[in-house]
């Protein structure tokens, strides 16, 4: 029998069907960890605390910019491949003079949540039960000292982007349990262009300008990518970039055409930099793969030394930071950028610093986890145990401004409207024209006693509301 937490599907498919089923119902159940008690968290915390306060503090907080993107894998790392052109020169070259190194994520060809968790708590997801996933039992009913929180207690302003739906993995209530102060989805953008399947990711670099430009001190904006999720087809395509090597015919095809997508990207990544850049601001942009792709490529390949399970990270610097590479998992991430920039580190950021080459380490951690999770929280201080956040929806929410009546249309003027603001009467959905982003319609009116708008997902999902205005 294998365990492979990350991989559920390798596990069933492995260790069969009723085995798997029974394992994963009997590691739901919460245990407590070996060696589990109040006196053990509480004298581990001074330690932790004695150590941090030796820590010597930076006074110019850069902007942090963290880009997750989605089923990122450099393909042109596959032996006896020839590319007509390399679809990564840009993120190449960042990665040959920036920090960077492999990434151990927890999940493979899906899951993209298991590694946001990771990122911004700092936890190790296999101390939950295998497969879970933490935005459906944990993240949406509670608050959970992260990155965010981290960030904000230093003077920054926290913004989640993402060029998806906003109530996809219930982003929209786990988000704000996780200290962002305002979160744009798809839902909220001016423009976008969808590239046979996904919203193409260039369609990111407005609302992360947007961030970086409404707010006074340093922001830190967490961006999840969307252009290059799956599927990937493996019929042959008219490509601009032509892949040849000694693979099945299908599987060629597929990398071929994965690659193709890498080149849009890459010109996201190329493009978001010199954006930045021309702002003469001190930043940071971590450029990560949350997991690999769903390729043929892999199917058939043992994971030998986790090889599924490992991707890249890069940490790139406009104000000439030292190069410091170093391989390093997806929980560790967090610690790298916060010591890279001399900026307090949160509670168990302390711990991957202070401990990480100790023998307990694991086991350290899997305690904390627990107790921060499942029990007191005893190791928390009082100001990482009380968080009480507000999350604004749009980084420039929707604004209901005034409307009137124009023979039979009710015309509705305000801002920031786009295809997804929804015109409700009396609190109900009407059929509702776009006009522009000032100007809302709703034609063959009836008498009605209040107007709002709302942002409503392709699902039908409400993500905001304006003020209502009486009629």
């Amino acid at each position: 029998m294998i365990s492979q937490p990350w991989n559920i599907a390798y596990e069933y498919e492995y260790n069969g069907f009723t085995y798997s089923l029974l394992s994963s119902a009997t590691e739901t159940i919460r245990k407590v960890p070996k060696n589990y008690s109040k006196d053990y968290i509480l004298d581990l915390k001074e330690t932790i605390n004695t150590e941090s306060n030796s820590t010597l503090l930076n006074d110019s907080n850069p902007n942090i910019i963290i880009v997750q993107l989605e089923s990122f894998f450099d393909p042109t790392s596959i032996e006896g491949l020839e590319f007509s052109k390399n679809p990564l020169s840009f993120y190449n070259s960042l990665r040959d003079n920036y920090t960077s190194g492999d990434l151990y994520v927890p999940t493979f060809g899906g899951g993209t949540v298991r590694t946001e968790f990771e990122i911004l708590t700092g936890m190790n997801i296999d101390y939950l039960s295998p497969g879970e996933i933490p935005n459906s039992t944990i993240l949406k009913k509670s608050n959970i000292f992260s990155l965010a929180h981290n960030l904000n207690q230093q003077g920054y302003t926290s913004h989640f982007v993402h060029n998806n739906r906003g109530d996809f993995y219930q982003r929209n209530v786990v988000y704000k349990n996780l200290g962002f102060n305002t979160f744009s989805s798809i839902e909220y953008f001016a423009n976008y262009t969808i590239d046979k399947y996904w919203p193409k990711d260039e369609s990111l670099v407005t609302p992360i300008l947007d961030a970086l430009n409404t707010t006074i001190g340093s922001d830190f904006i967490y961006v999840v990518t969307v252009e290059s999720h799956g599927g990937y087809s493996s019929e042959k395509m008219e490509n601009p970039i032509q892949v040849k090597g000694d693979l099945k015919q299908e599987v060629l095809n597929q990398i071929e055409n994965y690659s193709n997508v890498l080149y849009e990207v890459d010109k996201f990544i190329n493009n978001l930099v010199e954006e930045v850049n021309q702002l003469q601001e001190n930043t940071v942009i971590v450029f990560l793969s949350d997991h690999l792709p769903q390729l043929l490529y892999f199917n058939d390949m043992v994971n030998t030394d986790n090889y599924k399970n490992t991707t890249e990270y890069i940490i790139y610097d406009n104000f000439n930071l030292e190069k410091q590479d170093d391989n390093i998992e997806t929980y560790q991430l967090s610690t790298k950028i916060l010591s890279l920039l001399g900026l307090n580190l949160g509670p168990i950021e302390n711990i991957h610093r202070f401990l990480k080459d100790n023998d307990d380490y694991q086991e350290i951690l899997e305690i904390i986890q627990f107790d921060i999770l499942f029990k007191d929280r005893l190791y928390y201080n009082n100001s990482q145990k009380q968080l009480i956040n507000e999350m604004q929806m749009g980084i420039n929410p929707v604004e209901l401004d005034n409307y009137f009546i124009e023979e039979d249309a009710l015309i509705i003027k305000g801002k920031n409207f786009n295809t997804f603001s929804k015109v409700y009467l009396d609190n109900k959905l009407v059929l509702t024209e776009y006009i522009d982003s000032e100007t809302l319609r709703v034609n063959n009116i009836k008498s009605f006693k209040s107007v709002s708008i709302k942002q409503v997902t392709s699902e039908g999902v409400s993500l905001s509301s304006t003020v209502t205005l009486k009629n």
